[in-house]
């Protein structure tokens, strides 16, 4: 599995939002159970040279997949594509 990260906003409802989705996804679905997703602000996504224009924002690796207003579709299909690919797949 990979990583996942959210880039959160101050204020944000979006992030708020979203948020609220990975709680209500994680309790209702067992197989997302064993998904991490690390949540971090603007700041240390800079630090880190990671971009976002809307937010949330959804890196998988150091890859950005997905940014702005969420869904529950939408956030399990960034869970879903966590899950299909290792760190080892995409090395060979």
């Amino acid at each position: 599995m990979k990583r996942i990260t959210m880039i959160t906003a101050p204020n944000c409802a979006y992030c708020k939002k979203a948020k609220y989705l990975i709680r209500r996804i994680v309790a209702k679905e067992p197989k997302y159970k064993p998904v991490h997703i690390e949540e971090i602000d603007i700041n240390e996504a800079d630090r880190r040279n990671l971009t976002a224009d809307l937010f949330p924002a959804f890196y998988i690796e150091n890859e950005k997949i997905f940014e702005g207003y969420l869904t529950i579709d939408k956030l399990a299909g960034i869970m879903d594509r966590a899950l299909r690919e290792t760190p080892a797949e995409t090395e060979k």
